[in-house]
């Protein structure tokens, strides 16, 4: 085989096995969390916040059996009023919902 084949076969396997290379940051999304939705949410930072009275809680989201992960993605790529359109992109949305995802109450 040809040296010119094998480093980029070598690097698409590098990325195809690479967890970072599409996983979601939950740590990121709880950034992003911070800065675009306390205004509105509390978002769980352990810090008191003052929000409008009728944005659900980040927790009360994470643990509402019909906010499903395929179901916040959705939403958030497509927001309905009163929730302004922050035009979000798929990494942004992605590391939103796995932020969700850690504010769920785990079920024995």
């Amino acid at each position: 085989m040809s040296r010119h084949f094998v480093a980029p076969l070598v690097s698409l396997a590098l990325l195809a096995v690479s967890p970072t290379a599409s996983a979601a940051d939950a740590a990121r999304g709880g950034s992003l969390a911070g800065s675009w939705c306390s205004s509105c949410h509390i978002i769980d930072t352990g810090t008191a916040q003052k929000v409008a009275d009728r944005a659900p809680t980040f927790r009360s989201i994470a643990n509402d059996s019909e906010k499903t992960d395929a179901y916040l993605k959705r939403f958030m790529a497509n927001p309905h009023y009163p929730m302004p359109n922050l035009d979000l992109g798929r990494r942004d949305i992605d590391d939103l919902v796995a932020y969700i995802g850690t504010l769920r109450t785990k079920t024995p």
